[in-house]
């Protein structure tokens, strides 16, 4: 039987794996782990004063905030934590509907026809999904539309935004842009094309027809999420969330393959997490105990950080718009936001992570141990590492 054994190191290298697929590669990591855009291999900062960031390690850096999301704290969230959550995950999320109604449109721009044999022809496409989403946004695509696209960019998650709940430790799928019908007027969006996009961004989370939509299949009841009790419980409800989420959304983002999210090194992961929390719970940012402000903003360092081993140069892979469109590259590097959740109905089944054992100070009687207490917690030695793969017919690409 093959054993896996969980260090610090590999918490470590979890986080930075997540952050740069979640991401896109935008952002990666210098030598001393801490968080540089991936184009300047300039570090981020948040706070003020401004701090850089970094993700956990064993030797805690004295001169910035960490992210751990293995150690939640009662009440307001470290600046490192908001960022984390609201606008690195939930932005990122949002993004990829951005990129995926860009290339619609794309598509639609260029066969303008009406048949489904036509469309297929005129596009020599083998990516039905597209085709689908194309055809409804074809009536409203022009210079116009360009336009609009660019507004959503601005403010991703009002599109659609990953809320957790935590009075139950949810996260719910929730859109302003939808669901608020004031929304539309501080936007300059047309009113047909807000109503063929929202219809796209139901069909692309699996609702057929606002029609569906509006008679009860609402995405905070399809895709809420709650994660497994031995995960913290944030944690596991946005990360489980994003596993239903890329389920649905990954085969639209086929044409863009920097932007589809690995759910098999992934689902891999999610079996793990118990293990990692028991490595990295013991490291509290001091940070979150001050109450600091949630809305502080992101900014880079002034300073040239020198490029790293570990941080890829110029290697800034974030999807980029056609030469026709304006760019909506700003809306890569995530924005503020809200909360956010949502469920699909037409899922495939839940893959079910596999509970793994840390050996980490492995007991004789085959148990583990608490890494900062030196506790014995309740576990039954090694477990089988085969993971738990994902369902029957999900294809190799997500």
């Amino acid at each position: 039987m093959t054993t896996i054994k969980v260090t610090d190191e590999s918490v470590t290298n979890f986080l930075k794996e997540f952050i740069a697929q979640i991401s896109m590669d935008h952002y990666a990591f210098d030598a001393d782990d801490y968080i540089v855009e991936a184009s300047t291999n300039k570090r981020l900062t948040l706070g003020t004063p401004a701090k850089p960031i970094y993700v956990y390690r064993k030797n805690p850096h004295d001169d910035g905030m960490v992210i751990n999301p293995f150690a939640e704290v009662m009440g307001r969230m470290s600046p490192a934590m908001v960022w984390f959550y609201n606008k690195l995950i939930s932005s990122m999320v949002a993004v990829r509907f951005i990129i995926i109604l860009r290339e619609c449109a794309n598509i639609a721009e260029k066969q303008k026809v009406v048949t489904a044999k036509k469309k297929n022809e005129a596009a020599g496409s083998s990516l039905p999904e597209l085709l689908d989403i194309a055809s409804i946004i074809a009536d409203v695509v022009d210079d116009k539309f360009k336009e609009e696209l660019l507004v959503l960019a601005n403010s991703p998650t009002e599109m659609i935004d990953l809320v957790y709940d935590p009075t139950i430790c949810s996260i719910n799928v929730k859109s302003e842009m939808i669901d608020e019908p004031r929304w539309i007027k501080s936007k300059n969006i047309r009113v047909k094309s807000l109503d063929k996009i929202k219809l796209a961004v139901l069909r692309i989370l699996g609702v057929k027809s606002m029609d569906d939509y509006n008679n009860g299949l609402k995405l905070a009841e399809l895709y809420r999420t709650r994660g497994p009790d031995d995960v913290p419980p944030r944690l596991g409800a946005y990360l489980y969330a994003l596993k239903k989420i890329f389920l649905q959304i990954n085969p639209y983002l086929k044409i863009e393959p920097e932007a589809i999210f690995n759910l098999h090194e992934f689902v891999t992961h999610l079996g793990l997490l118990p293990n990692y929390r028991t490595i990295a719970s013991w490291h509290l940012d001091i940070v979150a105990k001050q109450a600091p402000s949630p809305g502080s903003s992101a900014s880079v360092l002034t300073s040239s950080v020198a490029p790293a081993k570990s941080a890829p140069t110029n290697t800034n892979t974030a999807p980029s718009p056609t030469s026709s469109w304006p760019s909506i590259s700003s809306s890569l590097a995530p924005t503020p936001s809200g909360n956010q959740v949502y469920r699909n109905p037409n899922l495939a089944p839940d893959p079910q992570p596999v509970r793994y054992n840390t050996g980490y100070d492995r007991p004789s009687n085959g148990g583990y141990y608490d890494r900062v207490g030196g506790q014995q917690q309740q576990g039954t030695g090694y477990y089988d590492t085969r993971g738990p793969g994902l369902p029957p017919g999900i294809p190799d690409y997500i």
